[in-house]
């Protein structure tokens, strides 16, 4: 019986690559308005904040469906690997910036 990809895993993928272009839409938001201006308001900053939670969010939904087709028997572990491995770039990224954003 030959491996072949699961839904869950390719799932896991694509909504992983969709968290890191949210994600990075985000930290691109927030960059753009601390360049424009260092005295913005905070709403601007809060939206820049809801986009990159909203990439948060959608690695965790990919995470859990990575970890789903990982557990599957008789799958292709592959394309769920990598979906997990971007959902673990994104919620260490997205816990850096909280505690870099608390500090400063």
């Amino acid at each position: 019986m030959e491996n072949k990809a699961s839904g869950l895993g390719i799932a896991a993928f694509v909504i992983s690559l969709i968290a890191l272009v949210v994600f990075g839409l985000g930290v691109l938001a927030a960059t753009l308005v601390a360049l424009d201006d260092p005295l913005a308001p905070d709403e601007a900053y809060a939206f820049a904040g809801v986009i990159m939670f909203m990439g948060c969010f959608l690695s965790l939904i990919s995470g859990g469906l990575g970890w789903g087709a990982c557990c599957k028997q008789g799958s292709e572990k592959t394309l769920p690997i990598i979906g997990l491995s971007f959902s673990g770039v994104i919620l260490l990224l997205t816990i850096t910036f909280t505690i870099i954003g608390s500090i400063s």
